[in-house]
């Protein structure tokens, strides 16, 4: 250790019946000291037992009477953590449980690094695994959670900005997470709320406004800061793609072309079949000029929520004079939409950016 290099114990993990003494950089040029059981460690890592091992055998340095090791290139705070949940392994699910979902990625993202490094347990695994479980990867649960986000944003229109957006998961620091450990499923759903997120709606309350801090209308929200210049470049590319897509699901012509060759489940329109009193009063010559006052008066063109407004559109519809026969096949067809747009998404949001 460079004695010209301030350094500290842990106040915690530096435990006096220790056999070896570990260092690690913190933020500032400081080393923090953790004295540990060399044993202990070494039973959860070979890597931990090999480098134990070396450094008694070079006759290293020693700090306190015993062993001092150099933790090259690990900082301290993720060797700290690292280390409690290896004397602890409750300690894991503790930091799992009750970090806020939008904080996760960056509170657990060095741990999962040097678990992974020094092959320790199933530490990493637990990790995505959690990670995984807060995006979802069907469109049912997709809807399931945007839902829930609506509501919450209803309920606490007053509520405080950061409060509010660290109980869900934030997009940016989970996509930075996901490429970085190959968790390609946390990647659509993470992407897709990051294509109806404003530029301006920075997550954390510092970096906003004061008068935008009051009110749950601001979400969502996204570090959009951390995004590197590629994973901007695939997420602009991706969102054109589904913007285009989405914008031939709401021609009517589509729709009408569509009505005239496609069987449906409760046989042709009424007003074709001549029912009377029951028949539809859709004139299906106006279907584009329906659906396009449906989409003008209801559409909000600053943050499209493709799936989102889709699924409005279908409630909306249900709420026309058309025939229950109509009705469905167009309710039906924006869904299929719905479904090809979630599937179409796996590529855009998955793939490299295309080279220069």
């Amino acid at each position: 250790m460079d004695h010209e290099t301030p350094a500290s114990r842990h106040p915690t993990l530096y435990f006096s019946d220790g056999d070896v003494v570990l260092s690690a950089a913190d933020e500032t040029p400081s080393q923090v000291l953790f004295r540990v059981d060399k044993l202990f460690l070494s039973r959860h890592s070979e890597i931990f037992r090999n480098l134990f091992g070396d450094a008694i055998d070079s006759g290293q340095e020693t700090y306190d009477g015993v062993p001092l090791v150099p933790m090259i290139g690990d900082k301290a705070k993720d060797l700290a953590l690292l280390i409690e949940v290896i004397y602890d392994p409750s300690a894991l699910y503790n930091l799992l449980d009750n970090t806020p979902p939008a904080d996760l990625p960056l509170r657990v993202g060095g741990l999962a690094d040097i678990a992974q490094k020094y092959i320790v347990g199933k530490i990493k695994e637990s990790i995505v695994a959690k990670i995984e479980s807060q995006w979802p990867t069907t469109l049912e649960a997709w809807d399931a959670q945007r839902a829930s986000m609506l509501h919450a944003q209803e309920q606490n229109d007053m509520v405080w900005f950061d409060q509010f957006g660290a109980a869900f998961p934030e997009p940016v620091s989970a996509i930075i997470f996901a490429q970085k450990h190959d968790v390609p499923s946390v990647l659509p759903a993470a992407f897709y709320r990051l294509s109806f997120t404003r530029f301006g709606h920075h997550y954390g309350a510092e970096e906003r406004f004061p008068e935008d801090r009051y009110g749950a209308e601001n979400l969502p929200t996204a570090r959009w800061k951390l995004l590197d210049a590629d994973t901007l470049r695939r997420f602009l590319a991706a969102k054109e793609y589904l913007l285009q897509n989405f914008q031939e699901t709401l021609d009517g012509q589509r729709m009408l072309d569509k009505m005239m060759v496609v069987p449906r489940p409760l046989g042709r329109c009424y007003r074709e079949v001549g029912s009377g009193e029951s028949s539809c009063v859709w004139n299906k010559d106006d279907i584009q000029a329906r659906i396009a006052k449906l989409v003008a008066t209801n559409l909000s063109f600053v943050d499209i929520d493709a799936l989102g407004f889709l699924k409005k559109l279908q409630a909306l519809i249900e709420e026309q004079t058309f025939c229950r026969s109509c009705k469905m096949f167009l309710v039906d067809d924006i869904e299929a939409s719905r479904r090809k747009l979630w599937t179409l998404m796996s590529g855009w949001f998955t793939a490299p950016p295309e080279e220069d």
